[in-house]
């Protein structure tokens, strides 16, 4: 019986997922760790698994992962791993803007910022749209 070693990024010590065959693929991997830590299959995040040894990342579902090998594992969200896709393809889209005037007043109300700040950024905003000096 093969296994493979793997630990999230947050955590101290390896757990052990065991298997028949020599090798495993990442898709096989990644439903084995759901399973065995009862992470629900969301569409807000994935499981990025990388090697211990090497720093590769395994991106490829298909790819298969040899016997014995230690992997770390990261719960990212999804729109993250589109961004870094994106960055990674030079295709990027620099977003000026959040996404919306409640999504602002979180992040800013986190950073203590006040929130007659955000009122004028969305005036401004407003403002550009309306004059058409922002294609979007």
């Amino acid at each position: 019986m093969s296994c493979v070693h793997y630990k999230f990024k947050s955590s101290l010590g390896y757990d052990t997922i065991a298997f028949e065959n020599l090798h495993v693929s990442v898709k096989e991997l990644r439903e084995a760790i759901c399973k065995a830590k009862k992470i629900g299959q969301s569409t807000d995040h994935k499981l990025e698994i990388v090697n211990a040894q090497t720093k590769k990342k395994y991106e490829d579902e298909q790819e298969m992962i040899p016997r014995n090998t230690s992997v770390i594992v990261q719960r990212v969200p999804v729109a993250n791993t589109k961004a870094k896709e994106q960055s990674a393809t030079g295709k990027e889209k620099l977003q000026l803007f959040p996404q919306s005037v409640g999504h602002l007043i979180w992040t800013t109300s986190n950073c203590f910022i006040p929130s007659c700040i955000v009122i004028i950024y969305c005036i401004c905003v407003h403002e550009l749209f309306a004059k058409n000096k922002v294609v979007g």
